[in-house]
């Protein structure tokens, strides 16, 4: 009988850590930190059925270890990730992906936590984005074409670091997505602004970025280049290519 019960416990806890695995297999945790279009990235990142999204407010060891991708969005202040920086760092470079969002990358008061992969630059208005190189970001469209922004905001220009390389510009091959490895991990620096328009967004309203967490949702090649970018910054986390 206590050969049989132990029998029984044992084939019961190999089968829960089969089914975590499993689904440790097929599910990328993206924490979203809230800011501009926040909430409209986590609602589309959800309808994949491999990603679970959710909101971050702060940055922790703790809340980290949660993750295998952190998204970074635009706030009007920036002090807590310039003060989570170092361990943000540590963190995306022990094996982590992560993914800054417009003026995140590095613009005004937001330093850039990676300058060997890339730093903001300037404000520009653009209708069309240009496919610079082919890579796993870009799957699906073509090196040389082009796509329409579709949120129709504006998009932050990037400089280039020594470790970074860029995948899509302005028509005058102005760097607006960098990508590079940090360590074990990676790194992407998305200048577009994907979701940062719509209905609810006026740029004269007093408020903050983070009380603009409700914007048009990124569609088409944005958003195809959005979950491209969730893929290859989560392969290292969960052991991909």
């Amino acid at each position: 009988m206590i050969f049989l019960r132990k029998r029984f416990c044992l084939l019961f806890l190999f089968t829960v850590v089969s089914l975590y695995a499993a689904d440790r297999e097929i599910c990328i945790r993206v924490g979203v930190s809230r800011g501009w279009g926040s909430n409209g990235l986590i609602e589309v990142f959800n309808t994949e059925p491999y990603i679970r999204a959710f909101e971050v407010e702060k940055f922790t060891p703790d809340i980290l270890a949660e993750c295998d991708v952190l998204v970074i969005t635009q706030r009007a202040s920036a002090i807590p990730i310039t003060r989570a920086s170092a361990l943000i760092k540590q963190w995306v470079e022990s094996g982590k992906g992560i993914l800054f969002m417009h003026g995140s990358v590095g613009y005004k008061s937001h330093i850039p936590i990676f300058p060997e992969i890339g730093i903001g630059g300037d404000v520009l208005k653009t209708e069309k984005i240009k496919v610079v190189r082919e890579h796993p970001i870009t799957e699906g469209l073509k090196s040389g074409e082009f796509f329409i922004y579709s949120s129709g905001y504006n998009c932050i220009s990037l400089k280039k670091g020594v470790s970074g390389e860029s995948l899509l510009t302005s028509e005058e091959r102005i760097p607006f997505l960098v990508v590079g490895n940090v360590g074990k991990g990676r790194v992407v620096l998305n200048g577009i602004g994907a979701g940062a328009a719509g209905d609810q967004f006026d740029p004269h309203l007093p408020v903050s970025p983070e009380d603009i967490t409700e914007f048009k949702k990124p569609v088409s090649d944005e958003l195809k280049v959005l979950l491209n970018s969730i893929k290859w910054l989560s392969s290292v986390a969960i052991g991909g290519k």
